[in-house]
């Protein structure tokens, strides 16, 4: 999941394998990520599982800031 997400060129990762930033925006405190896959949420914990062609991933950015 985490190579199919690296290859669109928008999903930047950490050396230790998290989301750095989605499209420039850096995620932290304020921002967290939602993982889907084919519309089921699933946690970061799964990045390293392999996907499918027919697979739809989402990435979904939340601002948790005051």
């Amino acid at each position: 999941m985490a190579a199919a997400l690296a290859g669109t060129n928008v999903v930047r990762f950490t050396e230790g394998g998290g989301i750095a930033s989605v499209s420039g925006i850096r995620t932290g405190d304020e921002v967290r990520c939602l993982l889907r896959i084919n519309d089921r949420q699933i946690p970061s914990t799964l990045l390293s599982f392999p996907v499918q062609a027919s697979d739809t991933l989402t990435v979904e950015l939340l601002y948790a800031g005051a």
